[in-house]
């Protein structure tokens, strides 16, 4: 309703490929649509009962049908982890980031690659943080502390920014990212979530990446 407190998330559409044939077979991938956290009985039943129709998606000249098939618990949808690995996470295709480059801190520091990613980490999870959105240094803090640790990060060189962003607020400069991502203890291993400009739209999406114990600890490094 309008006048009420704008939740950190809204209903987001991803494609997630056969990285799940338990869940969907044979199929090339699926659309995911993940629903956030509070979202209230009566927005699901609207929705639902939206999904509950054939919904024609046109890609080129080609028509998709698709169907509301499965439901299943954001914290349940990856597999878990391989035995004796650490998940960590990477953003497909890639994420984009939330704000330009921030002014230096009055310590002098500079505003980082990782300080975005730590930017876009902290947007999906500012209730949680209880952090202001509009004051990015408070979110990078909040993000920092929370357990999540961004280990490295690194800009895409790609000029065909409309491969990564759909839209993006005015005068700010679509750049897209990659990272590699710790979770801590955040959110379960298994919990499908994306980050960044256009989470909500195919973008940042953050797959599982099992490495031993040891690269862990050579990546922070």
């Amino acid at each position: 309703p309008e006048g009420s407190r704008r939740p950190a998330n809204r209903v987001a559409v991803q494609y997630v490929d056969g990285a799940r044939p338990d869940l969907w077979g044979d199929q090339p991938g699926a659309f995911v649509l993940l629903l956030p956290e509070g979202m209230t009985d009566n927005d699901k039943g609207v929705l639902f009962a939206a999904l509950s129709c054939n919904i024609a998606v046109y890609v080129d000249q080609q028509r998709v049908r698709t169907r509301l098939t499965l439901h299943v618990a954001a914290d349940e949808f990856w597999p878990n982890p391989r035995p004796g690995l650490v998940r960590l996470w990477r953003p497909v295709p890639a994420a984009v980031a939330e704000s330009r480059r921030q002014p230096r801190r009055s310590t002098g520091e500079r505003w980082t690659l990782r300080d975005a990613a730590y930017l876009a980490l902290g947007y999906v999870f500012r209730d949680r943080l209880e952090a202001n959105p509009r004051d990015y240094h408070q979110v990078v803090d909040r993000a920092r502390t929370s357990g999540m640790n961004v280990i490295e990060a690194h800009l895409i060189a790609d000029s065909r920014t409309a491969r990564y962003v759909h839209k993006v607020p005015e005068n700010l400069v679509t750049q897209p990212f990659s990272a590699t991502i710790d979770l801590g203890d955040m959110v379960s291993a298994r919990t499908v979530l994306a980050i960044g400009q256009s989470r909500h739209l195919g973008g940042g999406l953050l797959v599982p990446v099992d490495v031993p114990p040891e690269q862990v600890g050579a990546r922070r490094g």
